[in-house]
């Protein structure tokens, strides 16, 4: 496993510009926190680009173990200190480790053309932690795919990724624009469309 020290890393530089969703999108990569979904974003076949473990998680049996899966999975590994990994990050409490994803989307008439489609819609949402645990809920609901509008907040934000437990990884995600037309082409197709609203009776 690759030791790294210093800011101008290529991987430690990629971290930092991770963390806003202009670099996200430039770069079609984020950044996912902590061991339990880094193990969770292998498991569930993201690509991911690397792996970065804080120094006293890489010495242990789990480091170790985690480290090991990257390498053989072809992912580059490497640790570096609690210090330099939380500057990058920004994060406090310091996660024990790190990994660069790629930002995965899918077509939206992937999505509509799924077998027996159930699909939820998300406009507008402008909270993360909200968005992470409406996708994490509609992932155990068994949906099909998901749609946010370009006004909802970035599903691959740290918070979001981290509300969502790994539906991010799994769930199929579309960023669409005009949700009127999206609605009448799902309507076409013969999807029936349930609405709700915190405004309603």
């Amino acid at each position: 496993m690759l030791k790294v020290d210093g800011q101008k890393d290529p991987v430690m530089r990629l971290l930092r510009e991770l963390q806003n969703e202009a670099g996200r999108v430039k770069e079609n990569l984020y950044v996912v926190e902590e061991s339990e979904l880094v193990r969770r974003a292998m498991d569930l076949g993201a690509r991911i680009e690397a792996v970065v473990l804080e120094d006293s998680f890489a010495g242990t049996a789990e480091g170790r173990h985690l480290s090991d899966k990257a390498a053989a999975a072809g992912i580059k590994a490497c640790s570096t200190s609690a210090g330099l990994l939380g500057k990058m990050l920004g994060a406090k409490p310091v996660p024990d480790c790190a990994a660069i994803v790629e930002r995965r989307l899918a077509p939206l008439q992937t999505i509509l053309a799924a077998p027996r489609p159930l699909i939820q819609v998300v406009e507008h949402c402008e909270s993360a932690d909200n968005l992470g645990m409406l996708l994490r809920s509609t992932d155990a609901a068994g949906v099909s795919g998901i749609l946010l509008t370009a006004d909802t907040t970035d599903p691959f934000s740290r918070r979001a990724v981290r509300g969502s437990r790994g539906a991010v990884f799994s769930v199929p995600l579309c960023i669409i624009g005009d949700i009127v037309k999206v609605l009448e082409s799902a309507k076409q197709r013969g999807i029936r469309i349930v609405a709700s609203s915190a405004a309603a009776d």
